[in-house]
């Protein structure tokens, strides 16, 4: 394991956002094997990658136009994110954490990016509504976890009020964020899915006034919070550690809370 140092904190990087054609995605079938990948336009470096699931109805083409505040801030912090397409319109995928896992694995042979990846880095997953939900349920899959090297959750306003969270154990640090005026998944469901979280370190981050759209059409206010957490088990920056703790002074939350971050840096 090493120690990254915190050189880059502060250096936003220009960014990219690219199509691609993935493959072993389920959802949608044989015919959505289509995907984003956002990058740092900087290819002289490598970066640790991000599976990013989206919400419903905003797959395939729907997916060019949304989380365009959050993808670029978190690309620009040094990662590189690739997002399947499926499902497209209004097909929900109860099962989105099998694509999420795959596309990690796509990632070792998809032209695109395969040159462009620190795979000695852990990766990090990432999701939206149906998304969140998916990415509780693949944060809950151990043993794909250490195959791929997954070592953090980020599940924003996860819809596990839709088809509930089976099976559901995170067995890596997980953030869970929320909105105050939620009405589609409301705080208090999210809430409940931090409580019933154990045995990981874990974060709540409830946006005042903030609602169900916040990270994909919004203002994306949670943002900061979210490359925090990454920052911090991805890259195991110190003072991202802190941040993610309720430590972002800009970001007005209306509840927000963590059990067992580091106040130091993590060992990568």
């Amino acid at each position: 394991m090493r120690l990254l140092s915190a050189v880059a904190v502060g250096a936003l990087l220009d960014t990219e956002q690219i199509d691609v054609t993935m493959s072993g995605m389920q959802c949608g079938g044989s015919s959505q094997q289509d995907g984003l990948v956002v990058r740092p336009k900087d290819a002289t470096q490598k970066y640790p990658v991000i599976s990013f699931a989206h919400g419903w109805i905003r797959g395939g083409s729907a997916l060019d136009t949304v989380y365009q505040k959050l993808w670029p801030l978190i690309a620009s912090n040094g990662y590189i994110i690739v997002a399947p397409k499926a499902p497209y319109g209004l097909w929900y995928c109860f099962d989105m954490y099998k694509d999420q896992l795959q596309a990690l694995r796509w990632t070792h042979n998809g032209t695109e990016v395969k040159d462009r990846i620190d795979f000695s880095l852990p990766k990090g997953i990432v999701g939206h509504s149906m998304g969140g939900r998916s990415t509780v349920m693949a944060a809950s899959q151990g043993a794909e976890l250490k195959e791929l090297n997954v070592a953090a959750a980020v599940a924003q306003h996860p819809a596990v009020n839709v088809g509930g969270c089976p099976d559901c154990a995170p067995a890596v640090p997980i953030m869970y964020t929320a909105g105050e005026k939620d009405t589609t998944v409301p705080h208090g469901v999210v809430s409940h899915q931090y409580d019933e979280t154990t045995g990981v370190p874990k974060a709540y981050i409830e946006i005042k006034g903030g609602d169900h759209h916040d990270p994909d059409s919004g203002p994306d206010l949670q943002g900061p919070y979210v490359v925090d957490f990454l920052d911090c088990y991805i890259k195991g920056i110190a003072a991202a550690c802190r941040s993610a703790q309720c430590q972002e002074a800009t970001v007005p939350t209306s509840n927000c809370t963590s059990s067992g971050l580091p106040s130091g840096a993590v060992l990568v």
